[in-house]
């Protein structure tokens, strides 16, 4: 018999690193962050990790996971865009 693999996983993770003019947030335990004076809901993968927010034009944010980009968003309407 196969002897069981049990991985343990960091309670915390510390925040990945973003260029300086990123806005980092942590994603809270439901899965939302909270930009502006408004509440957004990213998704519940990124549980307790940071993301990044960069302004690309007036009121138009930039979620980025690491190197990746999630999605946009107009802080006007807090609707998620590709």
């Amino acid at each position: 018999m196969l002897p069981a693999l049990h991985t343990t996983l960091p309670q915390k993770t510390p925040p990945l690193e973003y260029p300086g003019h990123f806005l980092i947030k942590r994603v809270t335990d439901f899965g939302t962050i909270r930009p502006k004076d408004k509440l957004l809901f990213l998704a519940n993968p990124l549980k307790l990790l940071h993301v990044g927010l960069e302004e690309t034009d007036d009121g138009i944010w930039a979620i980025h996971f690491a190197n990746v980009l999630l999605a946009k968003v107009d802080e006007r309407d807090m609707i998620l865009r590709e």
